[in-house]
């Protein structure tokens, strides 16, 4: 889970106790953002941040008496404060903040993905994609099967009942053309449970993009077709011929 954190909190948690005794000599939090800033490449992480805001979250410890502390992020937390953004994402999750970690490319900002992004989003991330573009719209999931019985693709039906995944909208019959070379058959289309995808993303698939990451990937997509939420778009005579 990501949680957004005001920065007066992730300051506080860099003013802790646990914290400053990390650092020895109870330096001050002025003190530790000195030592941030004075670092070679900060000032290229500010100008990223500038330009994409924080794309990984700060990590944060919880003790098992309660107690929060602040592991990793202290150059992301200098930078905003020095650029005036008053939440942080943060999380506890340190397996999460691994993988998100390892995958700080995947989105550029909170409206655009990166390039890097979509092939994976193509291949064996489509499940968790479709399930959070269904999740941020409601349109039904759909899974893409082959005549021997295994899953090929995961989309959502739009309401023009065309399918949609990171590529856009569809016509069920092009999709069905797509992927008939790798079923070696012809290929069908079924309406899924939410819960029976996300447990084949999870468990069988290993996530390979965080589910936690899902509901800013599918805005993006869905703006990076300009595509309504709430109204099919107007189709023209050119895309009824195709």
């Amino acid at each position: 889970m990501i949680e957004n954190l005001p920065i007066a909190e992730a300051l506080d948690l860099m003013s802790s106790e646990a914290f400053l005794h990390s650092w020895g000599n109870g330096i001050t939090v002025q003190d530790s953002l000195a030592v941030k800033r004075a670092d070679a490449d900060y000032p290229q992480l500010r100008e990223h941040i500038r330009q994409h805001g924080i794309r990984t979250p700060v990590l944060i410890e919880v003790t098992d008496s309660g107690y929060r502390r602040l592991l990793e992020g202290h150059h992301r937390i200098a930078a905003a404060v020095d650029l005036g953004i008053e939440t942080v994402p943060a999380t506890t999750d340190e397996r999460l903040y691994r993988h998100i970690d390892e995958m700080r490319w995947l989105l550029l900002s909170r409206d655009d993905l990166a390039d890097d992004a979509l092939e994976p989003l193509k291949a064996e991330a489509a499940a968790g994609l479709a399930v959070g573009l269904h999740d941020t719209t409601g349109w039904p999931l759909t899974e893409v099967w082959s005549r021997e019985g295994f899953p090929l693709h995961y989309m959502v039906r739009h309401p023009s009942g065309r399918l949609m995944d990171v590529e856009g909208l569809h016509e069920e019959r092009h999709v069905a053309i797509d992927f008939d070379w790798y079923a070696n058959s012809s290929v069908t289309f079924t309406e899924v449970c939410r819960d029976e995808v996300l447990v084949r993303y999870r468990e069988e698939l290993d996530e390979p993009v965080p589910m936690a990451l899902m509901p800013a990937v599918a805005a993006a997509v869905l703006r990076r077709h300009e595509v309504s939420r709430e109204l099919p778009p107007v189709v023209t005579a050119l895309e009824l011929d195709r």
